[in-house]
C-alpha cells in the first residue's frame, strides 16, 4: 500500500505512515507543509496569540524523519500557500533512504497536475512500479542451500 497526501492531507498522511509503517509500502506527499505554526500564520491565524506551538500540532518534520521507506515529494515551484521551502524542508527530514524530490516549474498551488500534465502521472507512475519491482525481486529471490 502506498500512502499520498496533498495540501493539508500531508498531516493525515503522515499520521498514518507513522503509526503503521509496516504495512506500507510508500509515501507520496504532494504540496505539503512542514511547520504547523509557519502554516497557520501564513494562513492567517495568530498561532502565537492563541497559544499553539508546533508540540500541539501535527510534527510533520518528526513523523517523515522516522518514515524508512520510499518516499516522493512533489511540489509546485511557484506555491505562495505552502511556500517550496517547506517541500526542501520535508526532504531533508525525510529518513528514507530512498527518496525523490520533483519540483513542478511554472506551477503553483493549485495547478501542479494541469502544468505537469502526463509528468505527473508519469513520475507517480515510475515511483510505485520501484516500489512494485522491489517487492517482486524480494519475492522471487531464490534461497541459497548452506548445507
Amino acid at each position: 500500500m502506498i500512502i499520498m497526501g496533498r495540501s493539508l492531507g500531508s498531516a493525515p498522511a503522515l499520521e498514518v505512515v507513522s503509526n503503521f509503517s509496516d504495512s506500507i509500502g510508500g509515501l507520496i506527499i504532494e504540496s505539503g507543509f512542514a511547520s504547523t505554526v509557519k502554516l497557520l500564520t501564513r494562513l492567517g491565524i495568530p498561532a502565537a496569540q492563541m497559544g499553539i506551538d508546533e508540540k500541539q500540532g501535527f510534527n510533520n518534520l518528526q513523523k517523515i524523519s522516522y518514515f524508512m521507506k520510499p518516499t516522493l515529494i512533489i511540489h509546485a515551484q511557484n506555491d505562495i500557500i505552502i511556500p517550496i521551502s517547506d517541500a526542501e524542508n520535508l526532504q531533508s527530514y525525510c529518513g528514507a533512504r530512498s527518496k525523490q524530490f520533483q519540483m513542478v516549474p511554472g506551477a503553483d498551488h493549485n495547478t501542479i497536475l494541469m502544468v505537469a500534465g502526463k509528468m505527473y502521472f508519469e513520475l507517480i507512475q515510475g515511483f510505485i512500479n520501484k516500489i512494485e519491482g522491489k517487492r517482486i525481486k524480494k519475492f522471487f529471490r531464490k534461497k541459497t542451500d548452506h548445507s
